[in-house]
């Protein structure tokens, strides 16, 4: 199996939501990557600090090395500005990475992003991970939001049930 190095836009439903993983966090539960790249679009960066991103990664792997994304991109939205910012970046990956398995989190960030990066895994033979919502459908429960408190909401994950109990999402 090899070490993994993930590669994960961040969403609205990461680092947890519902009291559940959200993507990344539950691609990190499951493939114990050493490396883990967190990419921001602008208005996500705001969130950084205030969300815990990288001290939820941390709970699940404490070696795993984190690596912060930050972008002045506005329009996560548009198609066209990942299908440029997303091959440069994963270039960079897997040359800061040889013989590491590459990750793309294909769940987490807009339907957009998710498009380009399961486009990017498909053309160049990367492992796409998609994760299914607890529900395995449409998710309803409250999003990250302002006040979150990441800490409180770690302790209270049901996916850090006893060992070997919880499911994985991950397709």
């Amino acid at each position: 199996m090899g070490d993994y190095v993930l590669f994960s836009a961040i969403g609205t439903s990461d680092p947890i939501r519902g009291n559940f993983d959200g993507p990344m966090l539950h691609v990190v539960r499951h493939y114990r990557p050493k490396k883990v790249y967190l990419f921001f679009t602008e208005e996500m960066s705001q969130r950084v600090d205030e969300f815990g991103y990288e001290w939820c990664v941390k709970q699940l792997c404490p070696e795993c090395e984190v690596v912060v994304i930050l972008t002045d991109i506005e329009n996560a939205h548009d198609y066209s500005v990942f299908i440029n910012e997303f091959p440069k970046h994963i270039e960079r990956i897997r040359d800061e990475n040889k013989g590491a398995t590459l990750i793309l989190t294909v769940s987490s960030g807009t339907q957009q992003m998710c498009s380009c990066l399961a486009l990017e895994a498909l053309s160049r033979g990367l492992l796409a991970v998609q994760v299914s919502t607890p529900e395995k459908g449409a998710s309803f429960s409250k999003r990250v939001y302002k006040g979150f408190e990441y800490q409180q909401a770690f302790e209270n994950d049901f996916d850090n049930g006893v060992a070997g109990e919880t499911e994985n999402r991950c397709r």
